[in-house]
């Protein structure tokens, strides 16, 4: 299992992709002719800012660390003492570092394993195991300098404030929280609105039933209207409800395309009303029957909010 791991959608526009764990990789696309690939060549060769690279940058800033009395036992670095110590308590002396390493089979788990420790370090403020994860405006081979980079043709983020990693292991960017935060929110959120969604389309049908002109509730004369105009709105308005109870079946089943189709629905249902209540079409001599006004009136704030609540799924 991943010692880090997420995935998320970087640009829903550009249809960029990157997944990040053990390993890392990225995926650009325009979804018709062009692909592009970006790392997931291994921890030898690549995978550069995932949970493995973070645990092998980690031991190489330890061992640049070790001391020997107030000196750097290798003459280099002696600001990963910290670092050096939080991951000798878990692979033991450092001398015996490249033997735990090299000789297991599963290295690149244990190395992303070993990223742990880094993010350990760096919330309890070491400089040192916080450059490693930190953007690359302050140090431009961190982790999070990588992640940007993964993916095509994105250009670097430089302000990017430094970030340290949340309760949970994994990389970190403000971009990244970002998304997997929408990413959470569409999931909760979109079953919710698709059955919204068709129970508005459901309710808008039903309200026009009793609305036909001549019928029931509507009991205006429509003599004075052109025998065309009367059938056709009739007509109009019958396809308008089956189209509606079609859309909500749709709906219910999780296709997505329905939440374009409830924005029509919605959008004719309020020119409808909108229509009738300000006397533009149908032009008849009788008023509109108090029962008719006050279901239209119904209708028309149901219709706006079905248009609401249709763009909010198709944004998702």
């Amino acid at each position: 299992m991943a010692a880090n791991a997420f995935r998320c959608d970087l640009s829903v526009a550009s249809h960029d992709e990157l997944a990040a764990g053990t390993g890392s990789i990225a995926l650009g696309t325009d979804l018709a002719s062009r692909w592009h690939r970006v790392d997931g060549w291994g921890h030898l060769i690549g995978d550069l800012g995932s949970g493995a690279w973070i645990g092998a940058r980690g031991l190489q800033v330890g061992a640049r660390g070790l001391q020997v009395g107030a000196a750097a036992a290798d003459g280099r670095d002696p600001a990963g003492a910290a670092l050096r110590d939080a991951l000798a308590a878990r692979l033991g002396p450092p001398i015996g570092w490249p033997a735990a390493i090299y000789q297991r089979a599963d290295r690149t788990g244990v190395l992303a394993d070993l990223s742990r420790v880094v993010q350990d370090c760096a919330r309890a403020g070491d400089g040192a195991a916080h450059a490693i994860l930190r953007p690359h405006r302050v140090d431009p081979d961190g982790a999070a300098h990588h992640a940007d980079r993964a993916v095509p043709g994105r250009p670097a983020r430089s302000a990017c404030p430094p970030t340290c990693l949340g309760d949970r292991p994994g990389l970190s960017s403000k971009g990244f929280v970002r998304n997997r935060r929408r990413e959470k929110r569409r999931t909760m959120t979109l079953p919710v609105l698709t059955t919204l969604t068709a129970a508005l389309l459901v309710w808008e049908t039903l309200l026009l039933i009793p609305m036909v002109p001549g019928k029931l509730i509507d009991t205006r004369d429509f003599a004075p209207l052109p025998r065309w105009q009367y059938n056709g709105f009739n007509v109009f308005l019958t396809s308008l409800g089956l189209v509606s109870l079609a859309a909500a079946g749709f709906a219910m089943a999780g296709a997505r395309w329905t939440f374009v189709a409830a924005i029509v629905l919605g959008l004719l249902y309020v020119a409808v009303f909108a229509a009738d209540l300000g006397e533009v079409f149908p032009v008849v001599p009788d008023p509109i029957p108090v029962q008719l006004l006050v279901l239209e009136a119904i209708s028309l704030a149901s219709a706006g909010v079905l248009v609401v609540v249709a763009i909010t799924g198709a944004r998702l």
